[in-house]
């Protein structure tokens, strides 16, 4: 996706310099800038689908669970702004209207596709994942986003297991992502905890009664995501 953005966070702020945190003032690269009010945007592009594709299937799970992590990929990129001193483009805005035309039509599109069936919208994941993985790369491969590099490279392995996700359940015709809401929860905590008594019996346990690893986990614990400090 093309990196297209015009905000007045950006004209306002950028390279003027603000007071930092730690009371030190601190100039914004207006290319770094551009990336993280890009970035916000099309992760919110992200939960907003999701959320609108969980609200017609809700029997797949699916869309509720990456809804979620786009929400918490949001709050990352929203706070890196905020340590900034720049605005959210998206704030105030509504559902399928953002900062960035392109994100528009992006949103009309893959909005009316996903709403032809389950397996449309799981396509719609795919195709969106890919774009969220090229422009992360992209914007990693700009010596401009080195202060968030840790932030954006957690990003970026979200959107690759979200992709993994999405591409499995396409698959396998989505058998593993239907079912009554917390059906699939709910077995998938049995499954850990019969997992967890065999490791008990082996002598293979860690001690505590931890479940097995949550393949998502960059997500979990406090905090979140990498709290990175502005440093440009």
């Amino acid at each position: 996706m093309r990196r297209i953005i015009a905000t007045a966070g950006v004209i306002a702020v950028a390279g003027l310099g603000f007071v930092g945190p730690a009371g030190a003032a601190v100039e914004v690269d207006p290319d770094l800038a551009g990336h993280l009010e890009f970035m916000v945007e099309e992760e919110r592009l992200a939960h907003e689908l999701y959320t609108l594709f969980d609200n017609e299937y809700p029997e797949a799970s699916i869309f509720a669970s990456i809804a979620r992590s786009e929400e918490r990929h949001m709050e990352a990129v929203a706070r890196q702004l905020d340590l900034r001193g720049l605005d959210d483009p998206g704030e105030g805005l509504e559902p399928g209207d953002y900062a960035v035309d392109e994100l528009d039509e992006l949103y009309a599109t893959w909005s009316a596709q996903g709403l032809e069936g389950v397996e449309a919208a799981l396509q719609v994941g795919i195709d969106l994942e890919e774009a969220d993985i090229a422009d992360l790369e992209e914007a990693l491969g700009d010596p401009s986003t080195q202060p968030v590099e840790r932030v954006f490279s957690a990003l970026l392995a979200g959107s690759r297991h979200h992709l993994q996700a999405f591409t499995s359940a396409l698959e396998d015709g989505c058998s593993d992502c239907l079912g009554e809401p917390g059906q699939k929860v709910t077995a998938k905590r049995e499954a850990w905890g019969r997992g967890w008594q065999g490791d008990q019996r082996r002598g293979h346990g860690n001690g505590r009664g931890d479940a097995p690893a949550d393949p998502d986990r960059y997500q979990k614990g406090t905090p979140r995501y990498p709290a990175e400090e502005p440093t440009g």
